[in-house]
């Protein structure tokens, strides 16, 4: 028996139906009891840069290692497109950095 192609589609889909309910629940609670909304800039900045990162990795095909290669790229990526969004800044950079950092000299 084959291997079905929607296979990788369908724990995709799973796993972003898994993360998205969850999330949209949590925040129409938090808005009902605390009558808070999150920042919707941020939400738009992240989906944007979500949404560019999703669809370049849909085009850009690989196999084997490279794929390990593809998911370090369209990271950084992501990264990249929140920070010149204007999303991410150079302090929170700095403070990421220095959480690195001291996590490293604990270990």
């Amino acid at each position: 028996m084959g291997r079905s192609v929607w296979t990788p589609l369908g724990a995709a889909l799973a796993a972003l139906i898994g993360a998205a309910v969850p999330t949209v629940v949590a925040a129409i609670l938090i808005y009902r009891e605390l009558h808070a909304s999150p920042p919707w800039r941020t939400a738009w900045r992240c989906a944007l840069a979500g949404g560019v990162t999703y669809v370049l990795g849909m085009i850009w095909h690989v196999q084997g290692w490279a794929l390990l290669a593809k998911l370090t790229v369209l990271g950084v990526l992501y990264f990249l497109l929140l920070f010149l969004l204007r999303e991410l800044r150079k302090d929170d950079l700095r403070t990421l950095w220095r959480t690195i950092r001291r996590q490293g000299a604990k270990s």
